[in-house]
Protein backbone atom coordinates (compact mmCIF):
# COMPACT_ATOMS: atom_id res chain seq x y z
CA UNK A 1 0.00 0.00 0.00
CA UNK A 2 1.64 3.34 -1.05
CA UNK A 3 0.78 5.30 2.11
CA UNK A 4 4.12 7.32 1.60
CA UNK A 5 5.16 9.43 -1.22
CA UNK A 6 8.86 8.50 -2.25
CA UNK A 7 9.78 11.66 -4.33
CA UNK A 8 10.50 14.95 -3.06
CA UNK A 9 7.32 16.95 -1.91
CA UNK A 10 6.53 19.99 -3.85
CA UNK A 11 7.27 23.41 -2.48
CA UNK A 12 3.80 24.77 -0.68
CA UNK A 13 2.15 27.52 -2.16
CA UNK A 14 -0.60 29.52 -0.61
CA UNK A 15 -2.76 27.80 -3.04
CA UNK A 16 -2.38 24.79 -2.71
CA UNK A 17 -2.31 22.80 0.95
CA UNK A 18 -0.26 19.20 1.91
CA UNK A 19 -3.36 16.47 3.39
CA UNK A 20 -1.89 17.52 7.00
CA UNK A 21 -2.44 21.03 6.13
CA UNK A 22 -5.66 20.77 4.95
CA UNK A 23 -7.00 18.79 7.97
CA UNK A 24 -6.20 21.96 10.19
CA UNK A 25 -7.45 24.82 7.91
CA UNK A 26 -10.74 22.67 7.82
CA UNK A 27 -11.36 22.86 11.00
CA UNK A 28 -11.18 26.68 11.17
CA UNK A 29 -14.53 26.44 9.13
CA UNK A 30 -16.44 25.62 12.31
CA UNK A 31 -16.99 29.61 13.41
CA UNK A 32 -16.80 30.47 9.92
CA UNK A 33 -20.22 28.42 8.96
CA UNK A 34 -21.96 29.10 11.93
CA UNK A 35 -21.52 32.75 11.61
CA UNK A 36 -22.76 32.76 8.78
CA UNK A 37 -25.90 30.68 9.44
CA UNK A 38 -26.70 32.79 12.23
CA UNK A 39 -26.27 36.19 9.96
CA UNK A 40 -28.54 35.03 7.91
CA UNK A 41 -30.96 34.64 10.43
CA UNK A 42 -30.45 38.24 11.54
CA UNK A 43 -31.19 39.36 8.07
CA UNK A 44 -35.04 38.06 8.43
CA UNK A 45 -34.95 39.29 11.94
CA UNK A 46 -32.82 41.77 13.51
CA UNK A 47 -33.86 41.35 16.39
CA UNK A 48 -32.61 37.80 16.80
CA UNK A 49 -29.35 38.65 18.28
CA UNK A 50 -26.56 36.06 18.61
CA UNK A 51 -22.70 35.26 20.28
CA UNK A 52 -20.80 32.32 18.88
CA UNK A 53 -17.66 30.94 21.09
CA UNK A 54 -15.20 28.45 20.33
CA UNK A 55 -13.03 27.32 23.19
CA UNK A 56 -11.07 24.13 24.86
CA UNK A 57 -12.96 21.79 26.99
CA UNK A 58 -11.83 19.41 29.08
CA UNK A 59 -12.73 15.52 28.36
CA UNK A 60 -16.05 14.26 29.88
CA UNK A 61 -14.97 11.14 30.17
CA UNK A 62 -10.99 11.40 31.63
CA UNK A 63 -9.74 12.88 34.73
CA UNK A 64 -6.39 14.27 33.55
CA UNK A 65 -7.61 18.06 32.94
CA UNK A 66 -6.08 17.59 29.22
CA UNK A 67 -8.56 19.66 26.72
CA UNK A 68 -9.33 16.75 24.28
CA UNK A 69 -12.49 18.65 22.73
CA UNK A 70 -13.59 22.34 21.90
CA UNK A 71 -17.08 23.31 23.18
CA UNK A 72 -19.05 25.17 21.01
CA UNK A 73 -21.67 27.74 22.90
CA UNK A 74 -24.36 30.04 20.97
CA UNK A 75 -26.10 32.49 22.72
CA UNK A 76 -29.19 33.04 21.40
CA UNK A 77 -31.57 35.84 21.64
CA UNK A 78 -35.26 36.47 20.33
CA UNK A 79 -37.81 38.63 22.14
CA UNK A 80 -38.31 37.28 25.44
CA UNK A 81 -36.83 34.20 24.84
CA UNK A 82 -32.90 32.99 25.74
CA UNK A 83 -31.20 30.00 25.15
CA UNK A 84 -27.54 28.69 24.95
CA UNK A 85 -26.67 26.05 22.19
CA UNK A 86 -23.57 24.00 23.20
CA UNK A 87 -21.50 20.95 21.77
CA UNK A 88 -18.71 19.28 21.87
CA UNK A 89 -16.45 18.72 19.08
CA UNK A 90 -12.80 16.40 18.59
CA UNK A 91 -10.42 18.63 18.97
CA UNK A 92 -7.30 17.80 16.11
CA UNK A 93 -4.83 17.02 18.21
CA UNK A 94 -0.79 17.75 16.84
CA UNK A 95 -2.88 18.60 13.79
CA UNK A 96 -3.09 14.65 13.47
CA UNK A 97 -5.67 12.88 16.08
CA UNK A 98 -8.93 12.84 17.97
CA UNK A 99 -8.80 11.42 21.45
CA UNK A 100 -12.38 9.97 21.91
CA UNK A 101 -13.30 8.21 24.90
CA UNK A 102 -9.90 7.64 26.18
CA UNK A 103 -8.81 6.65 22.70
CA UNK A 104 -7.04 7.44 19.39
CA UNK A 105 -9.15 7.71 16.13
CA UNK A 106 -7.51 9.46 13.03
CA UNK A 107 -9.17 12.63 11.54
CA UNK A 108 -11.02 11.41 8.76
CA UNK A 109 -11.58 12.42 5.17
CA UNK A 110 -14.63 11.99 3.33
CA UNK A 111 -14.39 12.33 -0.29
CA UNK A 112 -17.34 13.99 -1.47
CA UNK A 113 -18.72 14.36 -5.14
CA UNK A 114 -18.64 17.94 -6.97
CA UNK A 115 -21.53 20.37 -6.10
CA UNK A 116 -22.72 19.05 -9.15
CA UNK A 117 -23.08 15.32 -10.23
CA UNK A 118 -25.08 13.07 -12.56
CA UNK A 119 -26.46 9.83 -13.45
CA UNK A 120 -26.91 8.91 -16.76
CA UNK A 121 -27.86 5.69 -17.67
CA UNK A 122 -29.02 5.09 -21.92
CA UNK A 123 -29.97 1.97 -21.23
CA UNK A 124 -32.76 2.92 -19.32
CA UNK A 125 -33.24 6.43 -20.36
CA UNK A 126 -32.76 7.70 -16.50
CA UNK A 127 -31.53 11.39 -15.93
CA UNK A 128 -31.05 12.59 -12.94
CA UNK A 129 -28.82 15.23 -12.09
CA UNK A 130 -27.82 16.47 -8.60
CA UNK A 131 -27.10 19.79 -6.63
CA UNK A 132 -25.18 19.40 -3.55
CA UNK A 133 -25.56 23.21 -1.67
CA UNK A 134 -23.98 22.23 1.59
CA UNK A 135 -24.58 19.21 4.20
CA UNK A 136 -28.00 19.44 4.68
CA UNK A 137 -29.57 20.76 1.49
CA UNK A 138 -29.46 19.02 -2.12
CA UNK A 139 -31.91 19.25 -4.98
CA UNK A 140 -32.92 16.32 -7.56
CA UNK A 141 -33.96 17.06 -10.73
CA UNK A 142 -35.18 14.19 -12.42
CA UNK A 143 -35.41 15.03 -16.46
CA UNK A 144 -37.49 11.59 -17.20
CA UNK A 145 -40.27 12.11 -14.76
CA UNK A 146 -39.87 15.81 -14.62
CA UNK A 147 -39.58 15.95 -11.03
CA UNK A 148 -37.91 18.55 -8.78
CA UNK A 149 -36.88 16.96 -5.28
CA UNK A 150 -35.95 19.28 -2.32
CA UNK A 151 -36.12 17.70 1.53
CA UNK A 152 -38.58 14.64 0.43
CA UNK A 153 -40.82 17.31 -1.38
CA UNK A 154 -41.78 16.91 -4.99
CA UNK A 155 -42.86 19.44 -7.30
CA UNK A 156 -43.42 19.18 -11.26
CA UNK A 157 -39.85 20.67 -13.06
CA UNK A 158 -42.36 22.97 -15.37
CA UNK A 159 -43.44 24.57 -12.24
CA UNK A 160 -40.04 24.84 -10.49
CA UNK A 161 -38.77 26.55 -13.41
CA UNK A 162 -41.64 29.22 -14.09
CA UNK A 163 -41.60 30.41 -10.45
CA UNK A 164 -37.83 30.44 -10.05
CA UNK A 165 -37.30 32.20 -13.52
CA UNK A 166 -40.25 34.11 -14.02
CA UNK A 167 -38.65 37.41 -14.02
CA UNK A 168 -36.24 36.08 -16.61
CA UNK A 169 -38.44 36.46 -19.75
CA UNK A 170 -36.03 35.45 -22.10
CA UNK A 171 -34.94 32.59 -20.33
CA UNK A 172 -38.27 31.26 -20.12
CA UNK A 173 -39.15 31.23 -23.93
CA UNK A 174 -35.12 29.33 -24.01
CA UNK A 175 -37.02 26.62 -21.61
CA UNK A 176 -40.13 26.56 -23.88
CA UNK A 177 -37.66 25.90 -26.49
CA UNK A 178 -36.74 23.23 -24.93
CA UNK A 179 -39.88 21.93 -24.06
CA UNK A 180 -39.03 21.93 -20.34
CA UNK A 181 -42.31 24.25 -19.29
CA UNK A 182 -45.73 24.42 -21.11
CA UNK A 183 -45.97 28.17 -21.10
CA UNK A 184 -44.51 31.35 -19.78
CA UNK A 185 -46.13 32.58 -17.18
CA UNK A 186 -47.29 31.38 -13.57
CA UNK A 187 -49.86 31.70 -11.30
CA UNK A 188 -50.30 32.68 -7.89
CA UNK A 189 -51.77 29.64 -6.71
CA UNK A 190 -48.21 27.82 -8.54
CA UNK A 191 -46.50 30.36 -6.40
CA UNK A 192 -48.02 29.01 -3.20
CA UNK A 193 -47.59 25.60 -3.82
CA UNK A 194 -43.89 26.64 -4.67
CA UNK A 195 -43.26 27.84 -1.34
CA UNK A 196 -45.85 25.71 0.80
CA UNK A 197 -45.93 22.23 -0.45
CA UNK A 198 -41.71 22.36 -1.74
CA UNK A 199 -39.71 24.43 0.52
CA UNK A 200 -42.49 23.25 3.27
CA UNK A 201 -42.88 27.13 5.02
CA UNK A 202 -46.05 26.92 6.82
CA UNK A 203 -46.87 30.85 6.44
CA UNK A 204 -46.10 31.14 2.73
CA UNK A 205 -47.53 34.81 3.06
CA UNK A 206 -44.04 35.59 3.89
CA UNK A 207 -42.92 35.48 0.85
CA UNK A 208 -45.69 37.46 -0.73
CA UNK A 209 -43.18 40.30 -1.88
CA UNK A 210 -40.07 38.31 -2.50
CA UNK A 211 -38.55 37.26 -5.09
CA UNK A 212 -38.12 33.21 -4.49
CA UNK A 213 -35.01 33.15 -6.28
CA UNK A 214 -32.83 35.78 -4.87
CA UNK A 215 -34.80 34.72 -1.57
CA UNK A 216 -33.63 30.91 -2.11
CA UNK A 217 -29.76 32.57 -2.99
CA UNK A 218 -29.38 34.48 -0.14
CA UNK A 219 -30.60 31.89 2.75
CA UNK A 220 -30.22 28.17 0.86
CA UNK A 221 -26.77 28.94 -0.20
CA UNK A 222 -24.03 29.42 2.13
CA UNK A 223 -21.19 31.73 1.63
CA UNK A 224 -18.53 28.97 2.06
CA UNK A 225 -20.60 26.67 -0.22
CA UNK A 226 -21.09 29.85 -2.71
CA UNK A 227 -16.97 29.77 -3.30
CA UNK A 228 -16.96 26.40 -3.93
CA UNK A 229 -19.37 27.12 -6.79
CA UNK A 230 -17.28 29.92 -7.96
CA UNK A 231 -14.17 27.61 -8.07
CA UNK A 232 -15.69 24.43 -9.93
CA UNK A 233 -18.13 26.06 -12.39
CA UNK A 234 -17.33 30.34 -11.92
CA UNK A 235 -20.87 30.68 -10.86
CA UNK A 236 -22.00 32.32 -7.61
CA UNK A 237 -25.65 32.23 -7.50
CA UNK A 238 -28.55 29.86 -7.21
CA UNK A 239 -30.03 30.98 -10.70
CA UNK A 240 -26.94 29.94 -12.42
CA UNK A 241 -26.69 26.56 -10.98
CA UNK A 242 -29.70 25.86 -11.88
CA UNK A 243 -28.92 26.92 -15.20
CA UNK A 244 -25.70 24.87 -15.53
CA UNK A 245 -27.95 22.18 -14.57
CA UNK A 246 -30.31 22.65 -17.89
CA UNK A 247 -26.75 23.02 -19.90
CA UNK A 248 -25.66 19.97 -18.49
CA UNK A 249 -29.15 18.34 -19.70
CA UNK A 250 -28.83 20.16 -22.79
CA UNK A 251 -25.54 18.51 -23.82
CA UNK A 252 -26.62 14.97 -22.21
CA UNK A 253 -23.02 13.99 -21.24
CA UNK A 254 -22.55 11.89 -18.31
CA UNK A 255 -19.98 13.46 -15.54
CA UNK A 256 -17.35 11.27 -14.71
CA UNK A 257 -17.21 10.85 -10.58
CA UNK A 258 -14.69 8.62 -11.01
CA UNK A 259 -11.96 11.30 -11.68
CA UNK A 260 -10.58 13.34 -9.34
CA UNK A 261 -11.53 16.93 -10.54
CA UNK A 262 -15.17 15.66 -10.11
CA UNK A 263 -14.79 15.13 -6.07
CA UNK A 264 -13.23 16.86 -3.20
CA UNK A 265 -12.22 16.29 0.54
CA UNK A 266 -14.79 17.18 3.45
CA UNK A 267 -13.97 16.82 6.91
CA UNK A 268 -15.88 19.45 9.01
CA UNK A 269 -18.81 19.68 6.49
CA UNK A 270 -20.06 15.98 7.98
CA UNK A 271 -18.80 15.92 11.37
CA UNK A 272 -21.05 19.17 11.92
CA UNK A 273 -23.96 17.89 10.53
CA UNK A 274 -26.49 18.48 13.27
CA UNK A 275 -25.55 21.90 13.31
CA UNK A 276 -26.76 22.54 9.65
CA UNK A 277 -30.04 20.69 11.29
CA UNK A 278 -30.21 23.68 13.69
CA UNK A 279 -29.99 26.05 11.06
CA UNK A 280 -32.59 24.67 9.03
CA UNK A 281 -34.79 24.43 12.19
CA UNK A 282 -33.96 28.41 13.12
CA UNK A 283 -34.45 29.52 9.16
CA UNK A 284 -37.77 27.79 9.44
CA UNK A 285 -39.00 28.94 13.16
CA UNK A 286 -38.26 32.63 12.51
CA UNK A 287 -40.34 32.76 9.17
CA UNK A 288 -43.22 30.43 10.41
CA UNK A 289 -43.62 31.80 13.82
CA UNK A 290 -45.74 28.56 14.32
CA UNK A 291 -44.39 28.32 17.99
CA UNK A 292 -43.78 31.17 20.46
CA UNK A 293 -40.45 28.72 21.84
CA UNK A 294 -38.99 27.77 18.34
CA UNK A 295 -35.15 28.42 19.67
CA UNK A 296 -33.68 25.35 19.10
CA UNK A 297 -31.31 23.62 21.69
CA UNK A 298 -28.48 20.76 21.07
CA UNK A 299 -27.63 17.67 23.07
CA UNK A 300 -24.09 18.59 23.99
CA UNK A 301 -22.70 15.23 22.67
CA UNK A 302 -24.71 15.51 19.28
CA UNK A 303 -21.75 15.96 17.20
CA UNK A 304 -19.72 13.19 18.79
CA UNK A 305 -22.25 10.48 18.52
CA UNK A 306 -24.51 11.71 15.65
CA UNK A 307 -21.91 13.20 13.83
CA UNK A 308 -19.19 10.01 13.91
CA UNK A 309 -21.63 7.20 15.10
CA UNK A 310 -24.85 7.62 13.35
CA UNK A 311 -23.96 10.00 9.64
CA UNK A 312 -20.83 9.03 8.74
CA UNK A 313 -19.56 5.77 8.76
CA UNK A 314 -21.95 3.52 10.54
CA UNK A 315 -20.39 3.75 14.11
CA UNK A 316 -17.02 2.10 12.76
CA UNK A 317 -14.29 4.36 14.48
CA UNK A 318 -11.05 3.28 13.74
CA UNK A 319 -8.42 2.76 16.55
CA UNK A 320 -4.60 2.85 16.76
CA UNK A 321 -4.64 -0.92 18.53
CA UNK A 322 -5.78 -1.37 15.09
CA UNK A 323 -2.87 -3.55 12.90
CA UNK A 324 -3.11 -0.92 9.96
CA UNK A 325 -0.82 1.77 10.20
CA UNK A 326 -3.65 4.17 10.51
CA UNK A 327 -2.25 6.53 12.34
CA UNK A 328 -0.01 7.27 9.65
CA UNK A 329 -3.03 7.94 6.84
CA UNK A 330 -5.79 9.61 6.02
CA UNK A 331 -8.84 7.41 5.80
CA UNK A 332 -11.15 8.41 2.53
CA UNK A 333 -14.94 6.90 2.95
CA UNK A 334 -17.36 6.51 0.14
CA UNK A 335 -20.16 5.66 2.66
CA UNK A 336 -21.40 8.90 3.47
CA UNK A 337 -25.26 10.11 4.07
CA UNK A 338 -25.74 12.39 0.61
CA UNK A 339 -24.93 8.95 -1.45
CA UNK A 340 -26.36 6.22 0.49
CA UNK A 341 -29.91 5.84 -1.15
CA UNK A 342 -29.70 3.86 -4.16
CA UNK A 343 -26.85 2.75 -6.06
CA UNK A 344 -23.98 4.44 -6.92
CA UNK A 345 -22.79 5.04 -10.63
CA UNK A 346 -20.63 2.92 -12.28
CA UNK A 347 -18.22 5.15 -12.61
CA UNK A 348 -17.70 5.84 -9.07
CA UNK A 349 -16.43 1.73 -8.92
CA UNK A 350 -12.70 1.88 -10.83
CA UNK A 351 -9.91 4.18 -10.21
CA UNK A 352 -9.47 6.87 -12.75
CA UNK A 353 -5.82 7.38 -13.95
CA UNK A 354 -6.26 10.68 -12.29
CA UNK A 355 -5.64 9.28 -9.38
CA UNK A 356 -2.77 7.08 -9.89
CA UNK A 357 -0.20 8.18 -7.45
CA UNK A 358 -2.29 10.40 -5.76
CA UNK A 359 -4.89 7.63 -3.91
CA UNK A 360 -4.14 4.12 -3.29
CA UNK A 361 -7.33 2.03 -4.05
CA UNK A 362 -6.65 -1.04 -1.62
CA UNK A 363 -8.81 -0.60 1.55
CA UNK A 364 -7.95 -0.52 5.05
CA UNK A 365 -10.76 -2.63 6.27
CA UNK A 366 -10.86 -6.63 5.06
CA UNK A 367 -14.19 -6.33 5.10
CA UNK A 368 -14.73 -3.94 3.06
CA UNK A 369 -12.56 -3.93 0.67
CA UNK A 370 -11.86 -1.20 -2.01
CA UNK A 371 -14.22 1.07 -0.44
CA UNK A 372 -11.81 3.26 1.42
CA UNK A 373 -9.03 5.05 0.02
CA UNK A 374 -6.04 6.57 1.14
CA UNK A 375 -4.29 9.54 0.13
CA UNK A 376 -0.49 9.59 -0.63
CA UNK A 377 1.76 12.22 1.05
CA UNK A 378 1.92 14.04 -1.82
CA UNK A 379 -1.45 14.54 -2.57
CA UNK A 380 -2.37 18.48 -2.51
CA UNK A 381 -6.10 19.98 -2.29
CA UNK A 382 -6.96 23.94 -2.15
CA UNK A 383 -9.02 25.85 1.13
CA UNK A 384 -12.04 24.23 -0.61
CA UNK A 385 -11.05 20.67 -0.32
CA UNK A 386 -10.73 20.50 -4.14
CA UNK A 387 -7.93 17.82 -5.11
CA UNK A 388 -4.76 18.99 -7.53
CA UNK A 389 -5.33 16.52 -10.31
CA UNK A 390 -2.49 13.89 -10.42
CA UNK A 391 -0.54 15.39 -14.22
CA UNK A 392 0.65 18.47 -11.34
CA UNK A 393 1.73 16.81 -8.64
CA UNK A 394 5.66 15.71 -9.04
CA UNK A 395 5.71 11.63 -8.57
CA UNK A 396 9.46 10.94 -9.31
Amino acid sequence: MNTISFSPPEEETSDWLPIKDFRKHDFKKIELLLNNMYRNIQKIESDFKFEVKLENQSSPYLEDGATYYKKLTVAQEFGDQKNTLSTLIPRLMQDNFFILNGSYYVPLLFLEKAPIDRILNEETNKNKIFININAVYNFTFDFQKKLVQFRSKLISLDIFLRVLFHNDKDYLVELLDLGLITKTTYTKEEYKKFVKSFLDFYKWEYFNDKDILEWMDNFLLLDYYREIFIDYYGIDNFGDIVKQVIRLYVLNEPIDMATLSNRRLVLVEYLIRPLFEIYVRLLYGIIDKKTQNFLPTINEFAVVTTGFNGLLHRGQLYDISNPYPLPLINKVSQDIQIIKQGRLPKSWQRNDESGFGVICPISVSPQNMASNLVFTTSARVNKLGRIKPASKIFLG
